[in-house]
């Protein structure tokens, strides 16, 4: 029997001018093999911690020649 599992999670904290995030996403695989009553499995999956600082920019404007 083919499978799949996928299992996300996100948490934050967001501001005006900060930003803390963490988010985590894993999903697994499963299918048949050709040998009788086995399997093949794999699994990947990936973590992001982020932390932003914002800060105001000045525009400038340039002069078309």
């Amino acid at each position: 029997m083919n499978g799949n599992f996928t299992f996300r999670i996100a948490l934050g904290y967001n501001s005006r001018k900060t930003y803390v995030g963490f988010s985590n996403v894993y999903s697994a695989f499963s299918t048949p093999s050709p040998i009788d009553d086995t399997s093949m499995a794999f699994g990947f999956g990936n973590v992001r911690f982020n932390i932003v600082r914002r800060f105001n920019v000045k525009k400038t404007r340039i002069k078309a020649l």
